[in-house]
């Protein structure tokens, strides 16, 4: 290219060529994870918190019980003395039992039941009990004792929760001491000055949060970045929410960079390589151009090659096709056009562009897919049914008011969400 094209070409594309608008600003950041370092975890407060919570911690004794019921007193007495006499519980009472495995004491419903089933030993049966709902013997065959886990291994877990506590109150305590030094007047600098936190000063980033020499700005959040380029100069944005820990940002632009157009010199490779590549395009597409009106007028893209000393290619596509030539927007001309239409397109890879005439048109072979048309077609039948229940309820729901007890809904339906 000559000087005169390279300047036109750098200006007419000015756009490409312009180093971004810059912003200095200054940002306030304010997250509970910089707090995390600070904060103690007395000792004495962590085995308080265990002993409060220490129900969470204690996996209750269970039992595997086996509970027969008697018609009356007297049976149940009967039963009892055969099993003092030394006969099994399996020998008297047979299989007309209730098992009941693992279970917690107030898993059993009945409370009297449940009481003496407890209070006895492995192996051991019951004394006749008056239940609830009839006398009963229970036999207990297995016992899992009670556990505690101890609090040196919860200790982590406990002090990490109440770190996170004390972080989530500090945080929310410098929030508003910068709040309320920022209504006393305070810019963004002496309210976080007068609050302990740390600004971040950025002398210039763009909208990509990119300094200029192309490294990006680090520990400032994407979206303190936009809110940079969203507010007027000088303007002080509100406290704005990260995320559902608490942590915010307030920011402020103080300057502002135009986008300008970098010298030709300064740009001169960059602006000459893609000259070439635009300028091989255009003489490629030209070519192709030329091509398709020859292959038109002479009744073929074989003929129209003959000419120009080219080879034609056959080769049979499908819209799966997939190779250097033949791009989705290519396969989407061929499949559109008819038998002697002919399309071009640039390859889908290489510096290149492909012409091709639709020789013939092969229809799909259905044999072997009648299993598939069938469900393609019931999918659609039920996608169709689908759509008229959902037209049916939605002209319903217009002609008449439809209202939700969520109340009875929970006391008829207590265990759903």
């Amino acid at each position: 290219p000559s000087e005169e094209d390279l300047a036109a070409y750098h200006a007419e594309n000015a756009v490409r060529y312009s180093a971004p608008e810059y912003r200095k600003a200054v940002v306030a950041l304010f997250r509970r994870e910089d707090l995390l370092g600070g904060i103690e975890a007395p000792e004495e407060e962590l085995q308080e918190l265990y002993e409060f919570r220490k129900a969470l911690y204690e996996t209750p004794e269970t039992r595997t019980v086996r509970i027969a019921t008697f018609a009356d007193e007297a049976a149940a007495r009967a039963t009892a003395d055969r099993l003092g006499a030394g006969e099994s519980f399996e020998t008297v009472v047979g299989d007309a039992v209730v098992t009941r495995e693992n279970v917690e004491q107030g898993d059993i419903l009945d409370p009297k039941v449940g009481e003496a089933a407890f209070s006895v030993e492995t192996g051991a049966a019951t004394e006749p009990i008056d239940g609830a709902f009839a006398w009963s013997i229970a036999k207990v065959d297995a016992i899992t004792p009670a556990t505690v886990t101890p609090y040196e291994d919860v200790r982590e877990a406990l002090k990490a929760e109440y770190v996170a506590d004390d972080a989530e109150v500090a945080l929310y305590d410098l929030i508003d001491a910068f709040e309320a030094a920022r209504d006393g007047g305070a810019g963004v600098r002496e309210a976080a000055a007068a609050a302990g936190v740390d600004v971040i000063e950025i002398a210039a980033v763009d909208a990509q949060g990119l300094t200029p020499d192309g490294a990006p700005v680090e520990n400032v959040p994407s979206a303190a970045l936009e809110e940079i380029f969203t507010l007027p100069l000088d303007e002080i944005s509100d406290m704005t929410d990260l995320n559902r820990d608490g942590d915010a940002f307030v920011v402020v632009s103080e300057d502002a960079t135009p986008s300008t157009l970098r010298p030709l010199e300064q740009v001169r490779q960059t602006v000459e390589a893609d000259w070439r590549s635009d300028r091989q395009e255009a003489l490629l597409r030209a070519a192709a151009e030329t091509m398709v009106e020859a292959a038109r007028a002479s009744g073929g893209l074989v003929k129209a090659t003959e000419a120009q000393d080219r080879t034609v290619l056959s080769k049979t596509v499908n819209r799966a096709t997939f190779d250097e030539a033949f791009s989705a927007s290519f396969l989407n001309q061929i499949f559109n056009a008819a038998t002697g239409d002919i399309a071009f397109a640039p390859a889908r890879l290489g510096d290149s562009f492909v012409v091709a005439e639709i020789a013939g048109i092969v229809p799909p072979s259905l044999v072997g897919a009648e299993a598939e048309i069938a469900r393609i077609a019931e999918e659609i039948s039920n996608d169709n049914g689908a759509a008229l229940i959902d037209t049916y309820l939605t002209a319903l729901q217009a002609d008449y008011t439809v209202r939700v007890n969520q109340q009875q809904l929970s006391i008829l339906f207590p265990n759903e969400n």
